[in-house]
């Protein structure tokens, strides 16, 4: 049985959760879901987002709730095919045909709406610098 705590292995409690959720179009069945179910997706959207070495947790914000919320969602959604996603792409699979479908595999990576609300803990946008170019004369 999974103990989620806050600041140890998650940012948000169930609660929390659940009334993000509850707003959220399309995730009404989080609602009818048990609490342990919860906890797990929870913990594992934390440990997710831990692990990724492109973002510095400095401090817990809104928008960092949010997006453990978001990942724990997909979590529960998509948690199956993801793995298998990542699986075929650690072993070098990049495409694939199965009669007349054809799929091209990028890396797998979070997705976009947890990207963007991780922003401003992605320790690599930080800088921007511009490429710049210039004409010399040469003097012969």
């Amino acid at each position: 049985m999974a103990t989620l705590t806050v600041g140890i292995n998650s940012w948000v409690t169930i609660v929390e959760a659940d009334s993000y959720l509850d707003e959220k179009y399309g995730a009404s069945a989080w609602a009818a879901l048990a609490d342990e179910i919860k906890k797990e997706c929870l913990i594992t959207a934390y440990r997710w987002i831990n692990r990724l070495t492109n973002y510095s947790i400095s401090s817990v914000t809104t928008k960092l709730k949010y997006a453990q919320i978001e990942l724990a969602w997909y979590v529960y959604t998509y948690y199956e095919p993801h793995i298998k996603h990542e699986n075929l792409y650690a072993s070098g699979v990049r495409d694939f045909r199965i009669s007349k479908f054809t799929e091209k595999l990028a890396k797998p990576t979070l997705p976009d709406s947890v990207a963007d609300l991780l922003e401003d803990y992605d320790v690599y946008s930080g800088g921007y610098f511009p490429e710049i170019e210039r004409e010399v004369e040469q003097n012969n």
